[in-house]
This record gives C-alpha cells, structure tokens and sequence, in this order.
C-alpha cells in the first residue's frame, strides 16, 4: 500500500499540475483494482480447469521478464520525453 502510494505521488508530479484529492482517489482505487484481479487469479489455481492455465501464463511471464523489463524503461523514458517537451521551452533559454 505504501509502495503504492508513493507511486502515485510520483506519476501525479509528473503529469499532473495540481493533483487533487478525487485524482489520487481514482490512482489509489486502480491500483487496488489491479491487485484484486492478480489475487483473484492466484486464487483460479486450485480449480483443476483453470490450474493449468494460469500456470502457463506465469511460466510465460517469467519467461519475458527481461522482455518486460525493457519495454517498460523505453515506455518511461518516452513519457518522461513527453511530459518534458509538454511544458515547453523557458522564455530565456531560446537560441
């Protein structure tokens, strides 16, 4: 939860001018979203239809974790280029 929090306050800085307080109730519940479905779905495990399944998908994410890795750095790194070029140039710094 923690973690989360500050997760929120730190995307919030960045794309969001004056974060209110229903814009960090919405990232919050999100978030919290999220972790229900991945535990409802660790949860699908011990039913015999769907035990395999979910074992090949974790298999599957283990297996692209460096992939994974990799896409979410450029996908930062390119919304950090973004959000940059977003608020523009300073009036003083033009050639």
């Amino acid at each position: 939860m923690v973690l989360s929090l500050v997760i929120v306050k730190v995307i919030s800085n960045i794309f969001v001018k004056t974060p209110t307080l229903e814009y960090m109730e919405v990232m919050v519940m999100s978030i919290m979203i999220l972790l229900g479905t991945l535990s409802a779905i660790k949860a699908l495990r011990g039913f015999p239809q769907t035990s395999h399944l979910i074992r090949a998908l974790i298999k599957n994410l283990v297996d692209f974790t460096a992939f994974i890795i990799l896409m979410v750095i450029v996908i930062f790194g390119f919304g950090l280029i973004f959000a940059v070029m977003q608020k523009g140039v300073p009036e003083g710094a033009e050639n």
